[in-house]
């Protein structure tokens, strides 16, 4: 019995996922597909998510570095609204900008089951960053969402630690080389104090300025060492 498909680096583009698709209609045991790196496109992308409407097995499907765009961000949106099995998603370096992230942000807004997002090197902007920020408030099952690379700025990072002032799931959120200022980042830190849920805050090489000496203050108080400075 397959769980696991794994075609890597393979290159097998919009045709391979098409065939991927269609098995994925009547595979009842498949729960892990990666197909990173194999210039699928958002044509690739989209069948792949009609696939998603039906399949009820697969919980992690990760599409990295595949050029999906925001039409192949949009139908795997469209998917989550409907999909009650996946739990993992990974759209790191996919050209999906700030449109394919509001996309995904409001399929957050109804998803119960996705609980890992991987946006990273996304380039989703403030816009995105704001809309994924929003569905936060409303969302009850992600753990983990990684916006890294994504241009986020000091308007993203504030919306977000807005969020996590509602927010009682979340557990690591990684920010890591984005420009979040000296605001976002006293922003994030005004939050660890109310949010006590979230374990990991990642923020390598994020330009906060002064915004450091608060989220360390923090940490001081509270005594949860939350923020990884690593690479």
């Amino acid at each position: 019995v397959v769980s696991t498909q794994s075609t890597w680096g393979n290159e097998i583009g919009e045709g391979g996922a098409r065939a991927l698709a269609e098995a994925l209609h009547h595979h009842s045991t498949l729960s892990t597909l990666n197909l990173g790196w194999n210039e699928i496109g958002e044509g690739g992308a989209r069948v792949l998510a009609e696939a998603l409407h039906h399949n009820t097995t697969l919980s992690t499907l990760d599409l990295e570095g595949n050029k999906i765009g925001e039409g192949g961000a949009e139908a795997l949106a469209e998917a989550l609204h409907r999909n009650t099995a996946l739990s993992t998603l990974k759209l790191e370096s996919n050209e999906i900008g700030e449109g394919g992230a509001k996309e995904l942000a409001e399929a957050l807004h109804r998803n119960t089951t996705l609980s890992t997002l991987v946006l990273e090197r996304n380039q989703i902007g403030e816009g995105g960053a704001k809309a994924l920020g929003e569905a936060l408030r409303h969302n009850t099952t992600l753990q983990s969402l990684d916006l890294g690379w994504g241009q986020i700025g000091e308007g993203g990072a504030e919306a977000l630690a807005e969020a996590l002032h509602h927010n009682t799931t979340l557990k690591i959120l990684d920010l890591r080389v984005n420009e979040l200022g000296e605001g976002g980042a006293k922003a994030l830190a005004v939050a660890l104090r109310h949010n006590t849920n979230l374990q990991t805050l990642k923020l390598d090489d994020v330009m906060i300025g002064d915004g450091a000496e608060a989220l360390k203050a923090v940490m001081a108080e509270t005594g949860r060492n939350v923020v990884d400075w690593s690479y």
